[in-house]
């Protein structure tokens, strides 16, 4: 966490930002013993106290016939300078509001961060002028132009126990290259901040708890928490939506929350005087429920941990379409809680009252599986959210798509393929075949092929198995196809191409979902 910057410093940093870059390309005003203008250049001072606000100007000496400077050339001067001083400044980042024609000067106020908005400080990397937002220690150039904030240096951060996080260059967390110095660091054995109990969640910083610790979970639905509550280090998890079937609603159902809040507060009770260590696996984005249990571990004595899970909207809505319908939020209210759930930054959190606050992302695969060609089984449907949304033209998950497909060319993943055609048809998948090829003598392998959207190019592969025969091959396929939600297209569309043995290429389609 970084320290807050008390209001007067706020300001004077401010002002010192300012003359730090106007230096970079013009001289500061100097002035003698008696507070007279001795060279030109410009004048920076810190605005209104709290305003964070700067004033900049630019001053030459007093006109007279001894220096040869004439009114109407130090008017004329003042223009052109502070003109140029805008121009530089805008160009950084900074708002630039002009003032007055007869003479000439410049309020500035920061840029507000790129993702919640609030205003930024200035702030230095490596000699560099940068933003970095006090809320959620976003850094940016402040340009509005997010291409130009990506070529921001990437850094590093170690916490007392010699853990590394690596971060990009705009301040977000960098969970493959996190996880790949965690295993170069100690590759038999590593500890992504739960302890060895689980390897599939990266906890930023590292968890080291303290017996008889509230974990509280803050998120919307469908961001991890129950996947994240399956392997915790942990004596006890109280699951809302576990309360909610119990009761008799549904998991989803909100109209049974109330009574599901009472039984789950008696069971924190019993868990909390019992001194146990305890997963409260619930959205907790209202600020007046997260009081309430921060008002409850205070009366027993006990540390109370926020663990954020806020993975982007899209991909918790698309969770959120493949669970089944008993378990499914309506989607206003999955926005709503997202909503809540971005509000809900560290420095909030730890204002709340809470003992710490840690990200919680999920580990990439190359660091859960021993090798990576394998899809683990919890990752499907992340994968095939993703994958649905590469092909309907989305660039960023095309680029995600390496975290479930590594290095397509070739490489045919290992996964539980039942559950990924399944998931895969109530997708929505388009452009996917059925390929069976000849291996080597009695061996056929078959695997189920997606493309972009126009065929043009392959996008993820998943293996089916192995068979002794072509025929064994195109039957098991097609059965395990058809089984999970899938049609075949016509046999007249089956390609059948001779390569050195024979290869088919089905075409298959999502079954239509009938409402």
């Amino acid at each position: 966490m970084i320290q807050q910057i008390s209001t007067p410093d706020r300001d004077e940093a401010a002002a010192a930002a300012a003359s730090s870059l106007l230096l970079t390309q013009h001289p500061a005003a100097q002035f003698d013993a008696t507070g007279k203008v001795a060279t030109a250049g410009f004048l920076c001072s810190a605005g209104l106290p709290g305003s964070g606000q700067v004033r900049v100007g630019h001053r030459t000496p007093f006109p007279s016939v001894l220096n040869g400077i004439s009114f109407d050339g130090a008017a004329a001067e003042e223009h052109v300078l502070v003109s140029a001083y805008a121009d530089l400044l805008r160009e950084h980042g900074w708002s630039v509001r002009e003032l007055g024609a007869d003479r000439p000067g410049l309020l500035l106020s920061a840029p507000p961060c790129p993702d919640c908005v609030a205003a930024t400080e200035p702030f230095e990397v490596e000699g560099e002028p940068v933003w970095r937002c006090p809320s959620c220690l976003r850094r940016t150039y402040g340009t509005d132009d997010p291409d130009r904030d990506m070529e921001l240096l990437s850094y590093t951060e170690t916490d007392a126990d010699g853990g590394v996080t690596v971060y990009y260059g705009t301040g977000e967390v960098d969970i493959e290259a996190t996880a790949e110095w965690a295993v170069q660091d100690d590759p038999e054995d590593v500890d992504l901040g739960l302890g060895t109990a689980t390897t599939r969640f990266l906890v930023i910083p590292a968890l080291d708890l303290v017996p008889g610790t509230l974990l509280v979970a803050v998120g919307p639905g469908a961001s991890g928490k129950s996947t994240y509550a399956q392997a915790a280090a942990v004596d006890a998890v109280v699951c809302l939506d576990s309360l909610r079937g119990e009761i008799g609603g549904a998991a989803g159902d909100q109209s049974v929350t109330p009574a599901a809040v009472e039984r789950q507060n008696a069971l924190l009770e019993e868990h909390l005087g019992a001194g146990r260590t305890v997963f409260l696996d619930s959205t907790n984005v209202e600020p007046h429920v997260r009081a309430g249990l921060v008002e409850r571990a205070r009366r027993r004595g006990r540390p109370i941990v926020a663990l954020l899970f806020l993975p982007h909207l899209d991909i918790c809505l698309a969770r959120n379409a493949l669970r089944s319908a008993e378990r499914r939020v309506p989607e206003n209210t999955l926005r709503w809680q997202h909503g809540l759930a971005r509000e809900a930054t560290p420095d909030v959190l730890l204002g709340e009252g809470f003992t710490s606050v840690h990200h919680i992302e999920p580990v990439p695969t190359g660091v859960t599986m021993p090798t990576d060609d394998v899809l683990a089984p919890e990752r499907i449907a992340d994968a095939v959210a993703v994958l649905r949304k590469a092909q309907q033209g989305d660039k960023k998950a095309h680029e995600d798509l390496v975290d479930y497909f590594p290095e397509y060319e070739g490489l045919v993943m290992q996964t539980d393929h039942v559950r990924y055609l399944e998931l895969g048809a109530r997708a929505g998948l388009e452009a996917t075949h059925l390929l069976i090829m000849h291996i080597e003598a009695d061996t056929w392998g078959a695997s189920v092929d997606t493309y972009t959207s126009d065929l043009g190019s392959p996008l993820a592969s998943v293996n089916l198995g192995d068979y002794t025969s072509r025929t064994e091959a195109v039957r098991e396929t097609v059965r395990a196809a058809t089984e999970n939600g899938w049609v075949l297209a016509p046999e007249h569309e089956w390609a059948d191409f001779d390569c050195g043995g024979g290869e088919i290429h089905i075409p298959i389609h999502a079954r239509p979902v009938v409402r």
